[in-house]
């Protein structure tokens, strides 16, 4: 079961896209498995959302919550402070540990990022690239609509660098590189 955290798009976009994307795959909306809060407007310090997350979760409820996107939840925290992002994916572990539910978090490039490595092209502070255990970055490939996925992984087998295509509402894994 998989709880997604929605701080960034309308809801009514949101179901839209969830009802786009199912209807691609030719499947039902997993309403037993899939729960979305949509949170816009709601934004708070992670540290003040925290307990009531917990509140509203069992442990073991969910396998995996996700929340979209990161920036939305740093209160006051700086972005490019190492030791305040520091703090912030503290919340996040523990928000892993006390519902037993791994953690899924959308974060953005900053400007001007240029050659570098994927996951060096992140905003703000490196501890964004340092502290979670498989990051997944996309970036443009030279064809339109195409996306390199680059995953950096701590504790799995590497992932190749691999590509995908949109293809409204789906992103389809090609064969070039």
């Amino acid at each position: 079961r998989v709880l997604f955290i929605n701080f960034e798009i309308q809801q009514y976009s949101f179901r839209e896209r969830i009802r786009s994307v199912c209807r691609a795959l030719g499947i039902q909306i997993p309403n037993d498995q899939l729960f979305v809060w949509n949170l816009r407007g709601h934004s708070a310090d992670l540290s003040a959302l925290r307990p009531k997350i917990i509140d509203q979760l069992r442990i073991g409820e969910f396998g995996l919550i996700c929340f979209d996107p990161i920036y939305k939840l740093y209160g006051e925290r700086d972005e490019n402070s190492a030791g305040e992002m520091a703090t912030l994916m503290n919340e996040v572990d523990s928000i892993a540990v006390e519902t037993n539910a791994s953690v899924v978090f959308g974060h953005h490039f900053s400007k001007g990022h240029g050659n570098r490595a994927g996951f060096d092209k992140m905003s703000g502070s490196t501890v964004f690239a340092r502290d979670p255990d498989s990051i997944f970055v996309m970036h443009p490939h030279k064809e339109e609509n195409v996306l390199i996925v680059e995953p950096t992984m701590r504790d799995f087998s590497p992932i190749d660098p691999f590509c995908v295509q949109w293809e409204f509402p789906l992103m389809k894994r090609t064969a070039e590189f």
